[in-house]
């Protein structure tokens, strides 16, 4: 058999290729998941597994924000919230005045006037 028979094949095989990548950077490029329906009104915020099928999804979504459980079969509205009524910081905790240390630096010296 002569190799150049199989010169034609290789290259329709890696043009293909090429095309497939080509489409494939061009829809994560445009954001066009599936059918291209993505306006970007849809924010997920933050994503926690319960276990290996069950997740709990924090979404921004009309001026709302939405608690969803997630599992294999079904999506369920766990929390509502209007935007208006979210702390704007809600990771932040408020520390009180005067920590661990200074409570513990109190502690010590209290117990060494003691001694």
């Amino acid at each position: 058999m002569d190799n150049f028979d199989f010169l034609p094949a290789i290259l329709s095989f890696v043009f293909v290729i090429g095309l497939l990548l080509a489409a494939l950077w061009f829809l994560k490029a445009r954001n066009l998941n599936g059918l291209g329906l993505s306006s970007g009104s849809i924010k997920i915020l933050e994503t926690a597994r319960v276990d290996q099928k069950n997740k709990l999804v924090v979404v921004d979504y009309a001026n709302r924000r939405l608690l969803l459980g997630v599992s294999q079969n079904q999506m369920s509205l766990l929390d509502n919230q209007a935007l208006a009524d979210v702390p704007e910081n809600p990771g932040e905790e408020k520390t009180k005045p005067g920590g661990f240390k200074e409570h513990f630096d109190k502690l010590l010296s209290s117990e060494n006037r003691n001694n």
